[in-house]
């Protein structure tokens, strides 16, 4: 039997990617999202619940047995991610046999907006802004979750996640320092972060080079690991994105592209 993963948040583009990624892969997806609109029919992408992202519903019997859940739901809007990890941590606290993984979405907007400073997941530091107070909040409700010891839980830290769609036109505009990832990494690394059982805790989702040098946010605990970006630099990222848009588009020119020795994190940077 191939190994169950269920996404969370699956009509957001994040989560559409998830799903569609994969079930290439092999994997039975359970897609759970607030509408089926913009999930595929046609390519086997798996079955779709429907959740209203404050409740334990229907859908938490997906959970039993499953290999990974990964929420990626309401990524936007504060109050909503926080009902949304809630409610999942009490179905997985109610299974029983509980997911052997859970990925959380976080944001970068934890640290700080220190210019000259590099934040890791060990020497970062949280700013005292309300993003950073959100991020904050959200991290505590996933992490505060009481669930199995079975249950491996990682929040990733993400960047924004650079793809060519209509609804997230976020193809252009970094800025310098920006921290940032292009759509084929985020889905390697989820697939690195799923693989790896030894790996909890907190993770920076990013790139290691932003606009003007090194990202303020370096990814130093996925690096440590062995993961190397295939997208490195934003200029390569975004000229690959342009010639790919849309959902089926990405997939069906999806390269082999090899990963190059510029594309680790650079050493000596604090």
């Amino acid at each position: 039997m191939n190994p169950v993963i269920v996404v969370m948040g699956a009509e957001g583009v994040l989560g559409r990617y998830a799903c569609r990624h994969f079930s290439r892969l092999g994997w039975e997806v359970v897609a759970v999202g607030h509408r089926r609109e913009g999930l595929a029919r046609d390519d086997g992408d798996g079955m779709y619940l429907e959740w209203d992202g404050k409740n334990v519903g229907a859908w938490a019997m997906a959970l039993e047995g499953a290999e990974a859940v990964v929420n990626l739901a309401d990524c936007e809007d504060p109050d909503a991610r926080l009902e949304s990890t809630r409610a999942l941590g009490r179905a997985v606290a109610g299974c029983r046999v509980a997911p052997r993984v859970w990925l959380n979405a976080s944001t970068v907007d934890w640290y700080g907006e220190v210019a000259d400073r590099i934040h890791d997941e060990w020497s970062g530091e949280p700013a005292a802004s309300a993003a950073s107070r959100t991020a904050l909040a959200w991290e505590d409700a996933f992490f505060g979750a009481m669930v199995p010891p079975r249950t491996r839980k990682v929040a990733m830290r993400l960047g924004r996640v650079l793809v060519q769609e209509a609804e997230a036109e976020n193809i252009c505009g970094l800025t310098a320092g920006e921290a940032w990832l292009h759509m084929d990494d985020f889905l390697r690394a989820l697939e690195f972060l799923l693989d790896d059982a030894f790996f909890s805790g907190v993770a920076n989702v990013t790139a290691p080079h932003g606009v003007e040098g090194e990202s303020r946010v370096r990814p130093l605990r996925l690096a440590d690991q062995g993961f190397v970006w295939r997208w490195a630099r934003p200029a390569e990222a975004l000229d690959d994105l342009s010639k790919r848009p849309g959902l089926d588009r990405f997939f069906e020119a999806m390269l082999v592209r090899p990963v190059e020795r510029g594309n680790r994190v650079p050493v000596g940077i604090f």
